[in-house]
């Protein structure tokens, strides 16, 4: 047992995320022996797969910055990777704010650059400033929809696997430069290629690229085989019903991002339903708090965000890049 767990009352094997309030006792872990609380955090994650810190000194960025350090260690960070597909603002180094979208708006469950070959082990979330209303960041034990999705539908997408398709530039694709740092077509076509991606430029500034992945990643340290994808986050099905009004006669290739199995064979609605399902079933949220710092490992929690009212804060850092 380390010394973080010694520490905590009440502690609940099952608990999603696991919550650690703060006390003198784990500050002074904190400040004066780093190494056993990160051995103490780094445990505690992967049996939970998510931990929200309540009550920690972390409302400054420089604080935020600090606590990632310490838990996850000063070389550890990663940067927000290319083909990015949201706005963020940086606020220091390496923090970032979360996904700029609108206030009105849902963003789906999903893992944090499942897409890519490569993505982090770690996400920070630090709540800055919460909503008056809503805006609570949903989390999904993913241990929990991989099992649920093994019962009916593990073998086909073992089998199939998942294909990736995103638009750049035009009329509904982000905007070339911010996603790959560059406008450069050698400079893009350069990254796609050591990226594992196919490209196809559709005109001036638009860019088409495809990637195929398994459904399925190994965690790094536990070896187990989870559910690590886009197929449900990218479906057509998942755009916002007033948006999927105006986009109906859209075709999915030329929306911003689109999911198929692995062959390019479009996946039904109703699988996608079941897979909806399986999140639903494993997903909790609670009420952000000022100074709130949520870790979760990116293979075993998925996150998502809801609508909310008044003016939102949250901080972002990755940690722990995996190449796959």
């Amino acid at each position: 047992m380390t010394l973080l767990i010694s520490m905590l009352e009440d502690y609940n094997e099952a608990q999603f995320p696991l919550v650690i309030h703060y006390n003198e006792k784990m500050l002074q872990l904190f400040s004066d022996d780093q190494p056993s609380w990160m051995k103490g955090v780094n445990e505690l994650l992967l049996k939970h797969g998510a931990i929200l810190f309540r009550g920690f000194p972390v409302s400054c960025v420089d604080a935020f910055e600090s606590f990632v350090s310490a838990s996850s260690g000063s070389g550890s960070w990663m940067e927000y990777p290319d083909e990015k597909a949201t706005p963020r603002s940086s606020v220091k180094n390496k923090i970032m704010t979360s996904t700029e979208y609108h206030a009105q708006g849902a963003i789906y469950l999903h893992n944090e650059c499942c897409h890519r070959k490569s993505w982090p082990q770690q996400l920070y979330f630090c709540c800055h400033q919460p909503a008056r209303e809503g805006g609570a960041t949903p989390v999904a034990a993913i241990r929990g929809v991989t099992n649920a999705v093994e019962q009916d539908l593990g073998e086909l997408f073992r089998q199939r696997g998942a294909r990736y398709l995103r638009n750049y530039g035009g009329h509904y694709g982000a905007n070339l430069c911010y996603s790959f740092g560059t406008e450069d077509p050698e400079a893009i076509e350069s990254y796609c290629e050591a990226a594992g991606l196919n490209w196809q430029w559709m005109g001036k500034g638009q860019l088409r690229t495809i990637a195929e992945f398994p459904a399925y990643r190994l965690h790094p340290q536990t070896r187990e085989a989870l559910w690590f994808n886009n197929i449900a986050f990218y479906h057509r099905t998942t755009i916002e019903p007033r948006f999927a009004r105006l986009l109906a006669q859209v075709p999915s290739e030329d929306l911003a991002f689109a999911s198929y199995f692995g062959d390019g064979e479009p996946i039904a609605d109703n699988i996608i339903h079941q897979l909806r399902v399986a999140y639903d079933r494993y997903t909790t949220r609670f009420i952000w708090q000022t100074g709130d710092v949520l870790l979760v490992d990116n293979m075993l929690c998925a996150h998502a965000r809801d609508p909310y009212k008044g003016p939102r804060t949250t901080w972002v850092a990755m940690a722990k890049e995996i190449h796959s």
